[in-house]
């Protein structure tokens, strides 16, 4: 703001800077003062000022444009009007001043108000009384609105308003007696603030602000419906019911929920309140599920962050579900009232009080709490009250609450009573897993209503404080009992939610709700030292009512937001198709390339040691458990008692989903023999289906197969089918036949040179120690043996060939040959000596085919030929690079140039496809990443996914990083927090994010900034050289981050930077101070990255997030830090907190090096430690904090 001559309202807590030029003053910058400005206020004395001013055409013109800009003046009542230069200037602006005033009759201030029948914004309440003007226009050029006027004389204005000038601005002609000094200011407050709110925008929102950053921004609230593609497919779990309809429930918005509430409408002819009602998921668990109304049905389901989850909902029968017990929610009567609860919070409804609603934050499910409420006391300590009041007509008269609705998963009170002149009527909900007391209010007559939300804290109500969400951030105010703890959140509010939080019991209580008939959000709170806080809500309840939901938890501000974002972003909900009993599909096996089924999860809480339960029980959780991982394989030791596996198969049968031997799932996974074969699991049940679509068949060592079985297999290898029978599997009578042996039992480990011969093994020599059955040869041939011991046979049955291999564990120098030869040919296959690094996958649905290329080796370039045999298209392909998009005609072989750890896929389509359509929209690898035999790729599918955003946004200079990882294959992990790290930078807008496996010269060739994490032991790939590689990375103009260890502890050799800092040995504190403004915490490099869109109040916000001021306090995740001593060029960001005499040293170090920036870190980015049952578990995360430190580092590190 620009003021000539003076004004009297410190504007600073406002977040308004002003500039002063008062009679005296050199207007030589005036024009220059003008560029930012957004408001000119002339006030007493300022005429002559302003005469100066508008000699000089470059202030003219200043004026002008800042008019043009949405800019406004201000002519205050003292300002002395009647000077024709400045008449005339501001008519040329076209905005013709008024004449001077008309005093009253009595020489003195008279009364003012707002016009009636204004409906202008700048009126926007502002009181009809209170203000006082002086000398006011009895008449003023017709283009000028009268905002005021005399209250006794209407036809006299008091404000006149030009609008709008130079297309955007506006001019304020004002006669209102002193209302920019601080005695009078608040009778005309609400005008003044609208006019600076038009000027400048909304005001700042009072309050310490904290930064939030959440994922569920990062994508929109829509459903993955191809899930739905296969959802006929899905078993029948609920034998006698005659309906069933598939739902797809989505977590959309990335937030974990323990059990999100879901409600969905079905219409059924002929349903009773007698039929049953059950909700089960695709992988068989029973869901808590009910009938809320004729049409309508819920039950709730655990999600994971953008989790589709299939439900089917059976409807009808009379068979009771059995549901696996999963929450608490009780409701009962009592004489104070109706008492509800589940597993967050307990509260009682009593309707013929004042307080109608009271909770408490409730953990455990101990049956005293509910015993004990019948004591006043137990609600003197944290509690919340709730209380409803007519406006304008007080306290309602009497009520009374019926439950409408009670099953297992929701339960409804609905509460009644009467105003003197309408009926409120207000439905209260629990539902099980729900974190807050949700409600509907409605009436049958328009009006205004206020809610009372009291909050008794305990202890000191210093420990207080209010919450709120504005456009930058949560907001913190504290509590206290002066007058200036009385805060009105409608006009700073971005979400409709507020927290009041005791931190030292770490308890808070809050509500949200949508905004009103009105759109408004008005809550007044304000702190009573006898009754604690209160928040009074105003909500004017139109036909449609409003809904919302209170909350009293453990906890901080979060757990009421928290609450406040699963309410306010539902799970989505896709319908699906409508199945009767009749029509119930028959399990299929899955099929490669039709079904692109995942590969299997990993469900380790069924460990073999668990079976002692009973291996029934174990067996169907375990494959409910790998199917709700999505997987489709169920991988068991190779030691049980065979007499157990029966049920495990059938129970696998029925859901779908294969099983095999540990060993033999492991080696399908990894040795290189069938790396680029294209490989199913099947199990029994596929064997009477699917066999004839296979080439080859292998049978793992193991006793399990049953008569039927035998024979099925035999039929097929007569048919022309091959077989290769491993171990103890020929212990098989049936199965021994085949192969044409005799074998014993008892295998014997033993060293062996296995000479082979034939067209199978001939050439192949392998030395190993193995265990073996004993196997001699009746009427098959010998084509590999130890000596004069026979190890491996063939036999011709019929059109097909049968393998033995007496060995238990096969090694991929045996069973490569062995594929090659029976199996026919291949769809691709890379030859040559780089063959073994290079990892392929073929794809295809019959008509195109995807090639996934990857190659393992961590330091080599690969020049990889794949030569094509019969996989589709045949003949002429058009084969589309998805790195480099670009197309060419082939035949029979690619040529691609792989780096090390790199990937690419190829797309074959028919010549006629149209080419460039296929670069437009390539093939992606994380769309392949979870597809059976390409979950190499997820890291590729990481790196993509920056990639393509940043191409997405159109952003040609955007940060490249790469993040170390280390090579090494620990039960514990030595690069504590890099997947952290990744995970944050991934989703980084200007950021593109990637591993790295070496710190070469020629890998780190166009990368910005490298990341090395924690480093806990020396990995492997790093090198013996790495801090020279580095540096010389550093000094031809990168930017590198060295977090805890990396930052130079002696276990990885000599500090890389010790111009920069050096490290000292552990200290075990997490607390963490920021000490300096620097860019590296002040948000200042990102807000540079994107300088264009600063005027965006949104984006403003999400660079906020970012921003750590000087004095800010977190916690690290890691129970320590490595202390830094600054060197010369190094510059202190962070100390540690001193806690019991230790801490206080520099953990945050940053400065230049060469051409380049480097930033050590002694706190351990990304990694979080917690205790849990006495066992230290570490895991990978940021929080906010440290998430801002490291996106800050990168940008500043990549200038």
């Amino acid at each position: 703001m620009v003021v000539l001559g003076g004004i009297g309202l410190d504007l600073g807590p406002r977040g308004i800077e002003t500039r002063v030029f008062a009679s005296d003053s050199d207007l030589s910058d005036f024009a220059d003062a003008m560029v930012p400005a957004r408001f000119l206020f002339c006030g007493m004395d300022s005429q002559a000022i302003l005469l100066r001013v508008i000699e000089n055409p470059a202030n003219r013109e200043a004026i002008r444009d800042m008019l043009s800009r949405g800019g406004v003046i201000w002519f205050d009542d003292r300002y002395g009007y009647g000077n024709r230069s400045i008449e005339a200037f501001m008519t040329s602006l076209g905005a013709a001043m008024p004449g001077q005033g008309v005093p009253s009759r009595t020489q003195q201030a008279v009364d003012v108000s707002p016009r009636a029948g204004s409906a202008h914004p700048l009126n926007q309440g502002q009181p009809a009384e209170g203000a006082l003007g002086y000398q006011c226009w009895a008449k003023w050029p017709k283009r000028l609105e009268a905002l005021f006027v005399e209250t006794r004389r209407p036809e006299r204005a008091a404000v006149l308003l030009a609008e709008p000038v130079q297309q955007r601005g506006a001019v304020i002609y004002s006669r209102t007696l002193d209302g920019w000094q601080p005695e009078r200011h608040d009778t005309v407050r609400p005008f003044i603030d609208n006019v600076l709110r038009r000027a400048f925008g909304p005001a700042p929102a009072p309050g310490i602000t904290h930064p939030v950053s959440d994922p569920y921004r990062r994508r929109a609230p829509e459903a993955n419906t191809a899930h739905l593609a296969g959802a006929d497919r899905m078993h029948w779990e609920v034998s006698d019911a005659p309906h069933r309809r598939i739902f797809l429930v989505s977590e959309s918005v990335g937030l974990a929920r323990d059990e999100a509430y879901v409600e969905v409408e079905w219409r059924l002819p002929n349903i009773t309140d007698g039929d049953i009602v059950r909700a089960v998921t695709a992988g068989g668990v029973e869901l808590h599920a009910q009938r809320v109304a004729k049409d309508r049905f819920a039950f709730t389901i655990p999600l994971r962050p953008y989790d589709d989850q299939l439900v089917g909902l059976y409807v009808g029968g009379r068979a009771a579900p059995d549901v696996r017990s999963v929450g608490d929610l009780a409701l009962a009567e009592t004489p104070l009232g109706w008492e509800m609860r589940n597993d967050y919070f307990a509260a009682l409804l009593a309707p013929d009080r004042p307080h109608l609603w009271r909770l408490r934050p409730f953990s455990g499910t101990s049956a005293n709490i509910l015993q004990s409420w019948g004591r006043p006391s137990r609600w003197m300590g944290n509690g919340t009250d709730f209380s409803v009041a007519d406006k304008r007509r007080g306290k309602p008269t009497g009520g009374r609450a019926d439950l409408v609705v009670d099953g297992p998963v929701r339960k409804t009170l609905r509460y009644e009573t009467k105003f003197a002149e309408h009926d409120l009527t207000c439905d209260v909900t629990i539902v099980r897993g729900g974190r807050a007391l949700f409600f509907r209010t409605t009436s049958g007559t328009p009006h205004e209503l206020q809610v009372e939300t009291g909050w008794s804290p305990g202890g000191s109500m210093a420990d207080d404080a209010l919450w709120y969400e504005a456009v930058d951030g949560l907001k913190q105010l504290p509590m206290s009992i002066d007058p200036a703890s009385d805060y009105t959140l409608d006009q700073h509010a971005k979400e409709t939610w507020y927290a009041i939080a005791d931190n030292a019991a770490r308890e808070v209580a809050g509500g949200f709700r949508e905004r009103d008939a009105e759109g408004r959000f008005v809550v007044r709170l304000y702190a009573h030292h006898v009754h604690g806080q209160l928040a009074i809500e105003d909500l004017s309840l139109g036909p449609d009512g409003v809904t919302g939901g209170w909350v009293a938890a453990r906890g901080g501000p979060d757990a009421v937001r928290r609450a406040y974002l699963e309410w306010r972003h539902p799970p989505v909900v896709t319908v699906g198709p409508v199945h009767r009993r009749e029509q119930a599909p028959a399990p299929s096996p899955p099929v490669l390339g039709r079904d692109f089924l995942r590969m299997h999860g990993t469900f380790r809480r069924f460990a073999p040691k668990n079976v002692g339960a009973g291996f029934d029980g174990w067996g169907a959780a375990a494959v409910a458990g790998v199917r709700e991982l999505g997987g489709n394989v169920v991988s068991v030791g190779d030691h049980l008692d065979p007499s157990l596996w029966p049920a495990l198969f059938e129970e696998a049968a029925r859901l779908g989903v294969a099983v095999c031997l540990k060993g033999h799932h492991r080696r399908l996974e990894r040795q290189s023999s069938l790396r680029n074969v294209p490989t199913d699991l099947v199990f029994a049940s596929h064997l009477e289906m699917d066999l004839p679509r296979y080439r080859l068949l292998v049978v793992p060592s193991g006793r399990v197969i049953s008569d039927a079985s035998v024979r099925r297999i035999t039929d097929w290898v007569r048919g022309g089918g091959s077989v290769i029978v491993e171990g103890e599997a020929l212990l098989t009578p049936g199965l021994a036949k085949l192969c044409g042996v005799e074998v014993e039992d008892g295998a014997v480990r033993r060293s062996v040179v296995i000479k082979g011969s034939g067209d199978l093994l001939g050439g192949v020599t392998v030395s190993t120690s193995v265990a073996a059955v004993p196997m001699r040869a009746r009427t098959a041939r010998v084509i590999g043996a130890d000596g004069g011991t026979p190890l491996a046979t063939v036999r011709e049955a019929g059109k097909g060939r049968a393998v033995a291999l007496a060995l238990l564990e096969v090694g991929h120098d045996l069973l490569r040959p062995l594929v090659a030869g029976l199996g026919g040919s291949l769809p691709a296959r890379v030859e040559g000596e780089a063959s073994g690094d290079i990892r392929l996958s073929v794809h295809t649905d019959g008509r195109q085919s995807a090639i996934g290329v990857f190659n393992e080796h961590v330091n080599a370039t690969r020049d990889v030929t794949v030569t094509l045999g019969a996989v589709a298209p045949i003949g002429e392909r058009l084969a589309t690079n998805v790195s480099t998009g670009a197309h060419e005609i082939v035949s029979d072989r690619i040529d691609v140039r792989l780096r090390p750890r790199d990937w690419n896929f190829i797309l074959l389509d028919p010549v006629a496809s149209p080419g460039p359509a296929k670069v437009s929209d390539p093939v992606r690898a994380d769309a392949y990443a979870p597809v059976n035999g390409m979950t190499f790729l997820r890291g590729a599918a990481q790196r993509e996914n920056a990639d393509r955003s940043r191409r997405s946004d159109g952003i040609s200079d955007g940060i490249v990083v790469s993040v170390f990882r280390s090579a090494r294959n620990h039960r514990k992990p030595c690069d504590y927090g890099a997947e952290a790290m990744l995970r944050r930078l991934d989703r980084q807008e200007r950021a593109a994010a990637s591993w790295v496996d070496d710190v070469r010269t020629e890998t780190l060739e166009g990368v910005d900034v490298l990341v090395i994490p924690n480093m806990a032991d020396d990995p492997t790939n790093l090198g013996d050289d790495w801090q020279q590689d580095v540096r010389a990375f550093v000094e031809r103009g990168g930017g590198v981050l060295l977090v805890h260890h990396s930052a130079g502890h002696p276990s990885l050799g000599a500090a890389p930077f010790p111009e920069i800092g050096t490290l000292g040995t552990f200290v075990p504190v997490r607390g963490m101070r920021i000490v300096a403004h620097h860019p590296v915490v002040s948000a200042a490099s990102v807000g540079k990255a994107f300088a264009t869109r600063r005027n965006n109040p949104a984006f403003i916000a999400l660079i906020e997030r970012t921003r750590l001021i000087e004095g800010a306090v977190f916690d690290s995740g890691f129970p320590d830090y490595m202390p830094i001593a600054p060197g010369a060029a190094g510059t202190v960001i962070a100390r540690s907190v001193e806690t019991s005499g230790a801490g206080g040293d520099p953990t945050l170090v940053a400065g230049a090096v060469g051409r380049g920036r480097v930033v050590l870190a002694g706190l351990s980015l990304g990694a979080r430690c917690v205790t849990r049952d006495g066992k230290v578990v570490t895991s990978e995360g940021l929080s906010d904090e440290e998430a801002a430190i490291l996106v800050n580092a990168v940008f500043w590190l990549g200038e």
